[in-house]
Formats: C-alpha cells, structure tokens, sequence
C-alpha cells in the first residue's frame, strides 16, 4: 500500500462503517512499511505439527527480535515479515507447546 494514499484516507460516517474502516485503514498503514508477501501462521504450525500460537505473541517474538512484523489484511491468520520463513518456524517453535 501506499502509505500516503492511505493515510489520507477518512472513513465516513454513514453506514455504521466507521468503526471497521478505521481498523482497516490502521492495519494498511502497518503494512505499508513491511514485505508484500504473507506467511500463514496456521498453515506453518500445522506442517509443524505445532498447535498455533497467538498471532500477537508471534509478531511481539519477531519485533523484539529485530524484525519488522504485522498482521496481514487479507488473512486473519496471515502474517507479514521480513524474517525468513525457516526462522519463523523456529520463532513458532518457541512459543507452542507440543501437543501430547
């Protein structure tokens, strides 16, 4: 996205949409600054075979590693980084606890 274009964005008050806009255009403007491509974080803990993590506990594992990091709009369960995908595996590691 850019991050100009959307951040003159101004949700309107008709419609009961405002709300809803506001956290989209505030997600937007956090993907603004990161990678175009997404990890699912479901879909990688389950390859895994890891039960998944909290999205917030692992965009809050990769930022405190020095990574950027943040949800993706497209996906709920999507995340996007600029960590690499081996590592991310690593980070979800790290916050699961194995089933069993």
């Amino acid at each position: 996205h850019d991050r100009a274009v959307v951040a003159a964005l101004e949700p309107a008050e008709h419609m009961g949409t405002r709300v809803r806009l506001g956290r989209l255009r505030e997600l937007w403007l956090e993907e603004a600054d990161l990678p175009p491509l997404l990890v699912d974080v479901n879909a990688l803990s389950g390859r895994l075979h890891l039960p998944t993590p909290k999205m917030a506990d692992v965009i809050g594992r990769l930022r405190d590693q020095g990574f950027r990091a943040g949800r993706a709009h497209t996906n709920p369960q999507g995340i996007k980084t600029d960590e690499q995908l081996a590592e991310l595996g690593g980070a979800i590691e790290g916050l699961s606890k194995r089933p069993g």
